[in-house]
């Protein structure tokens, strides 16, 4: 089974400009961190669960996305994710079991390729590594349990990179 997949055009390009200016220009919290122990490696957080253009609307299209490939997902958590030059993540695990994925949604408007902030994930049973370059409104789902990282933009970045994080339980494979 495949446990990386790659998305693009996710929403609307018109509403996924305007949702993703009003997140940019959002209020954002100083207090994410890749792992409860570490307390060197903060970025900007979101929570997203209280609202419901992420938790019904764009939930239901990321639903349908990955039901393209035989899932069926239901909503652990939804919130946005912040990084700007300094900030790179820790390479990590979201979860330690093959029931639980990410989907993870790249929600700037704009991205040049010259500002960085590659996602890298790593492949579970072979010693390879992946990028995603933060493409806008594309996104990639995969296993909570492979090692990944979000990587900072670089000091040519003028905008801060966003993401929105679907921490998704599998309910069951359809086939």
């Amino acid at each position: 089974m495949t446990s990386i997949y790659q998305f693009n055009d996710i929403l609307d390009s018109k509403e996924f400009h305007e949702k993703s200016e009003i997140l940019q220009n959002d209020s954002w919290k100083l207090l994410n961190k890749p792992d409860q122990n570490d307390n060197q490696h903060r970025f900007w957080i979101k929570d997203l669960m209280q609202d419901t253009f992420y938790t019904k609307d764009l939930f239901e299209t990321v639903k349908n996305v990955v039901s393209e490939h035989n899932f069926d997902v239901e909503l652990h958590r939804v919130y946005a994710n912040g990084q700007t030059f300094g900030q790179s993540g820790k390479l990590h695990q979201d979860y330690n079991n093959e029931e639980q994925w990410t989907f993870l949604i790249y929600f700037n408007h704009i991205w040049d390729i010259h500002w960085g902030g590659h996602t890298i994930v790593k492949d579970l049973n072979e010693d390879k590594f992946y990028s995603f370059l933060p493409v806008p409104n594309s996104g990639i789902f995969f296993r909570g349990d492979l090692w990944h990282v979000g990587l900072e933009p670089t000091s040519m970045c003028p905008i801060m990179r966003t993401t929105i994080a679907y921490k998704l339980d599998i309910k069951e494979k359809i086939n």
